[in-house]
């Protein structure tokens, strides 16, 4: 069975992806793009973006139970401030989706747990 077709049947799946699309769409639509024009902080936010991308691929914990996802949201909100990291975090979850990791009923509620509350 397809993932995105268990996206149409659940009700609560498309209504997280539609909020965490809402909030995301807030969050780019004033996100200060300017400050990436400096270089050096160009290639962290794109260093950023890969480093995550590799993190998020791995089933990893600490021993207290931490999951890391949360603590790479945070990284990108204090290094980038909440626009930029929830921008960095959204092309994450992206290339998470589209990679097979994560199914398509799954994404609004990963975005909502790991990227928009993290970083508000």
């Amino acid at each position: 069975m397809n993932a995105w077709s268990t996206l149409a049947r659940d009700p609560y799946g498309s209504t997280l992806l539609l909020v965490c699309l809402a909030g995301m769409g807030a969050c780019l639509a004033r996100a200060p793009w300017r400050a990436l024009q400096m270089e050096s902080r160009q290639h962290g936010w794109l260093g950023l973006i890969v480093m995550l991308a590799l993190l998020w691929s791995l089933p990893a914990r600490l021993g207290n139970g931490m999951d890391l996802h949360l603590a790479g949201a945070s990284l990108a909100t204090l290094m980038f401030g909440p626009r930029l990291g929830i921008a960095a975090l959204a092309i994450v979850l992206a290339i998470t989706a589209a990679g097979g990791r994560l199914a398509g009923a799954d994404i609004g509620l990963h975005g909502l747990c790991f990227m928009l509350l993290p970083a508000l």
